[in-house]
């Protein structure tokens, strides 16, 4: 199953719901215990109204512990019994920068993607003070339905990789400053941007097309920025600690002086 075929969904929908849930048995594991949360469009949907919601084809999490492909077969090994229990079926796969956890229903009508970051001793190594600096500043989040909770990453923490992203995003696709300009206006019309954004992430999952894919993308990250800074809003001095971690933000360049300030209006010297 490759992801561009899953359906986008909320957390409302039962299969993420139940993704969720079946997360909760890491928490059996002492390795595990305390040491993944949300990240990613999942995690921005727990901060917002369900009319705001931006649908996404999978819960990312991030892992605060090195993992090879061995470690996390022992790793979610709780998390695929716990979902078959739930009548789903489960496939593992190993990709570039993660590790998948491919959930479908019996009919295989509904299915989900759970990604877990990917990162060897070396690299975790390098990431860890941040890693774990994102950990303690997460927040716990309710699953719909359930008496049971989730660990997901502060508001700040999901914007900066997503302007980072978008910095890059305009770098390589300058020829994107004006029509941003438009869609990004600073009373913004929330629903006809989500509207926008669902239909033209939709027409790139279809094309392929890498350019329609990365600006889809990049839309897709701005809207996530804009609804969290206005429905939960930013802490800024810890928004500003969280940037200076990334170079593209630390270091003034003219994409990310019109995505931070001219787009954004965001507290990021």
């Amino acid at each position: 199953m490759a992801k561009t075929d899953i359906v986008p969904k909320t957390i409302d929908s039962t299969i993420v719901i139940d993704g969720l849930r079946a997360l909760r048995a890491l928490d059996d594991q002492d390795q595990s215990r305390g040491l993944y949360l949300v990240v990613g469009g999942t995690a921005v949907q727990t901060y917002l109204p369900p009319e705001n919601r931006r649908p996404t084809s999978d819960i990312d999490l991030s892992v605060v512990r090195p993992l090879n492909y061995e470690e996390f077969k022992r790793f979610v090994k709780p998390v695929c019994e716990t979902l078959a229990d739930a009548g789903y079926q489960v496939e593992m796969k190993k990709r570039d920068n993660r590790f998948q956890l491919n959930v479908c229903d019996a009919e295989r009508e509904d299915s989900l993607s759970i990604e877990f970051s990917r990162r060897n001793n070396e690299k975790f190594k390098k990431l860890q003070s941040r890693l774990e600096r994102e950990l303690q500043q997460g927040r716990r989040k309710a699953i719909a339905g359930t008496s049971s909770s989730y660990l997901v990453a502060a508001p700040e923490d999901i914007a900066v990789p997503k302007l980072v992203r978008g910095v890059g995003t305009l770098e390589r696709l300058p020829e994107l400053y004006p029509e941003l300009t438009i869609i990004y206006q600073p009373q913004p019309n929330f629903n006809g941007i989500l509207n926008h954004v669902v239909g033209e992430r939709a027409v790139a999952q279809k094309t392929k097309d890498p350019k329609q894919v990365e600006t889809a993308r990049l839309k897709a990250d701005l809207y996530d920025v804009m609804t969290l800074a206005t429905f939960v809003g930013y802490n800024a001095g810890y928004l500003q600690l969280a940037a200076q971690e990334w170079n593209k933000l630390r270091e003034k360049s003219a994409p990310r002086d019109f995505l931070v300030e001219k787009l954004l209006h965001l507290d990021i010297q």
